[in-house]
């Protein structure tokens, strides 16, 4: 489920519906069990265990779907699609329900049992021990303290816990998203970021929202070419026309 966990957090491009692995083994009519990972206006994105994502438009969706889906995100609970179209060139994909009464069904069985589950998990007592006092009376020196006694003038006060600040908890959370995303770009250019881009991507990520920059860089990845070959020849022919 790590690939699940993955594309949750950063979801797919159209084009990684194109590797050979998923070419072969996923075909329009295809039943599949699929997992909801994001939500749109006009629907939500879904994706297989091993990657294969496609939208599920509201219109092939039932009510109780709509009503839950974020919860549904949040517990991974699977659906039964069926795939309407694959586009082998672009790589976009539309999922359908296979019964939209049945997916009802199951919908709320899985997050009454996923609530079930949770209620009754033992809850842990934070009550202290009971501790039977001897019956034997305790020896006392003059002017020290048994482990029971404390001198009123000298009470113990417990030690307050660090606080963490607001600034420090959202500089980690940014220092990670950001070694998140830069591992994805480093997986699609198959070389590391240089210091400069790494930066400029940490600049990015502190000024813009993370739904909105995963959004521009799927739509980047999506007309990127890794090849530098091809990029430079590109260029050259950009330049040849605007010289003419």
């Amino acid at each position: 489920m790590d690939t699940l966990r993955y594309v949750q957090q950063f979801g797919r491009s159209k084009k990684d519906n194109l590797k050979p692995s998923l070419l072969s083994k996923y075909h329009v009519g295809s039943i599949i069990e699929v997992y909801p990972f994001r939500i749109m206006d006009f629907g939500c994105f879904a994706s297989t265990s091993d990657g294969l994502s496609g939208l599920i438009h509201n219109s092939e969706m039932s009510s109780v779907m709509q009503n839950n889906l974020q919860e549904m995100i949040d517990k991974q609970v699977p659906i039964t699609v069926r795939i309407n179209k694959f586009d082998r060139r672009t790589g976009e994909i539309a999922f359908s329900l296979e019964n939209k009464e049945k997916t009802s069904v199951h919908i709320e069985s899985a997050l009454q049992h996923e609530t079930s589950a949770i209620e009754e998990r033992p809850a842990t007592s934070d009550a202290p021990e009971t501790v039977v006092a001897s019956a034997e009376p305790e020896t006392e020196v003059e002017g020290e303290l048994q482990p029971h006694q404390f001198k009123i003038n000298q009470p113990v006060h417990p030690e307050p816990a660090p606080q963490k600040s607001i600034a420090s908890d959202l500089s980690a959370r940014l220092d990670q998203e950001t070694a998140d995303i830069q591992k994805f770009l480093e997986g699609v250019l198959k070389q590391e970021l240089s210091p400069v881009a790494r930066k400029m991507l940490r600049d990015l990520l502190q000024n813009t929202s993370t739904f909105r920059f995963t959004y521009a860089m799927q739509t980047a990845v999506d007309a990127f070419e890794p090849d530098v070959g091809v990029q430079l020849m590109t260029s050259i022919e950009r330049t040849l026309r605007e010289k003419a």
